[in-house]
């Protein structure tokens, strides 16, 4: 409780000299200008402050909750194994470069040849061409035996069994691959070459290229 409500201060205030009740009168003038002052900014005299307790703030974020960048390690791998989807022989659709025939049983040429581009796009088949048909010369074989190897552990065969229509000693495989990148590939044959009465010995060939996959 304040002086100014106690009736006995008032009865020296009126009791007293002049120069005392214009201070005393200044001195509340002022004071009620600050306590509007103080209210229209919102604030609170001192003893106006409550004991209660504080507003509750957010708690402050743990950084240990967080959610975790994406980790490429933890990113879904590709688990079908080798890049080769299939591998299929199909019919020759080009040239070969066997056009004559040379008598006799020995081996000819010993190189594989990959005639036009070898270049394709993921997951879309791709004509592969391989031609390893002059090994006899132009004359007919028997007992052959080829593969293309497409990455060192994926390959696909070139003979077709009970098919005389497809020696696979030269010819075109659909191949679709699943993955982008260049693949060295590698084809090898075998055959025996024959002629009128005779049977020669087998014959190696063999060759390499790069399937350029985007």
């Amino acid at each position: 409780m304040g002086d100014s409500d106690n009736p006995g201060f008032w009865k020296t205030v009126q009791g007293g000299p002049k120069a005392l009740q214009i201070f005393v009168v200044i001195v509340m003038i002022l004071a009620i200008a600050a306590s509007i002052i103080i209210r229209a900014a919102g604030g609170r005299w001192p003893w106006e402050y409550s004991h209660s307790a504080p507003i509750s703030q957010p708690p402050p974020v743990n950084p240990k909750q967080q959610p975790l960048p994406d980790n490429p390690k933890q990113q879904p791998q590709n688990m079908t194994g080798g890049p080769i989807v299939d591998g299929e022989p199909v019919n020759i659709d080009f040239q070969l470069k066997n056009k004559v025939s040379i008598h006799g049983v020995d081996c000819g040429d010993p190189e594989i040849t990959f005639p036009g581009a070898s270049i394709g796009k993921v997951g879309e088949p791709l004509n592969f061409r391989y031609d390893g048909s002059f090994v006899c010369r132009g004359q007919s074989f028997r007992d052959f035996s080829g593969e293309i190897d497409w990455t060192g552990n994926e390959h696909t065969a070139m003979q077709r069994a009970g098919d005389d229509t497809f020696p696979g000693i030269g010819g075109t495989v659909r191949v679709t691959f699943s993955r982008p990148g260049s693949y060295n590939v590698h084809a090898r044959f075998t055959a025996v070459c024959l002629d009128v009465g005779m049977v020669g010995p087998t014959c190696n060939e063999a060759g390499d290229t790069v399937v350029t996959i985007r």
